[in-house]
């Protein structure tokens, strides 16, 4: 009998092929170095391309509004929310989170294919055949920050803080160990004397597994978790 990883590769493949066919986005070799596995990139597809996409749910509440300005790139985001455990039976408390960003701007012309995606996303170490274009993480004062380094959106990055969120939807994907989906998140770029550039605003939706177990030792608790990032001028 076929691995789950197997299963759930073979579920994401199929769904990027079909969806390379729809769009005619021509495909091209990416090695990654560092002995990450080597993934095929989707080439860029220009926004022109792809006219009318909206970030899913905004509107739908006033803590995740609809966009102000034009969007920047669609990416699929895969890590870790990461967690402090003060004692045995503790909550966990939130402490950042890091992810590799993947070009998913080709696939969010159908919502449905990107969000089956990203629930298989979040079972595999690496989402297969989407370009990498940048990181996620958390600096040392707790500020998230995105930075984009490939693609349509090379040079841009974002130092942000969270407007508003929303629970993730009962449909969400779950994580490898049957972690719920963290919230849904509305970020925008933090006032001087941080810097963004190109980006003002950041949506986090369709978010797969991430929310933390109660502490079951003292440490740090980290969560496979994976989401769609939808970044805006």
């Amino acid at each position: 009998m076929p691995s789950i990883n197997r299963i759930l590769n073979g579920l994401a493949v199929t769904a990027l092929t079909l969806l390379q066919v729809a769009s005619a986005a021509p495909a091209q070799a990416h090695n990654k170095s560092g002995g990450k596995p080597t993934t095929t990139a989707v080439a860029t597809v220009a926004l022109s391309a792809a006219p009318g996409l909206v970030v899913p749910g905004a509107g739908d509440s006033t803590a995740i509004p609809l966009p102000t300005s034009s969007l920047v790139v669609v990416a699929v985001g895969r890590g870790t929310q990461n967690y402090s455990c003060s004692a045995v039976g503790a909550t966990a408390v939130a402490v950042g989170a890091m992810a590799t960003l993947f070009d998913a701007t080709a696939m969010a012309s159908n919502p449905t294919a990107l969000i089956d995606f990203v629930k298989a996303a979040v079972m595999l170490p690496a989402p297969r055949g989407l370009r990498t274009i940048g990181q996620h993480f958390f600096l040392a004062d707790g500020t998230p920050f995105f930075e984009l380094t490939a693609g349509v959106a090379k040079g841009k990055s974002a130092q942000v803080a969270k407007i508003g969120d929303l629970a993730a939807p009962t449909t969400a994907g779950k994580g490898p160990n049957g972690s719920s989906a963290v919230d849904w998140l509305f970020l925008t770029s933090k006032a001087s004397p941080y810097v963004s550039v190109g980006v003002s605003a950041v949506y986090r939706v369709e978010t797969a597994g991430g929310s933390p177990a109660t502490c079951t030792a003292v440490g740090l608790q980290t969560v496979q978790y994976a989401a769609e990032y939808w970044f805006y001028a």
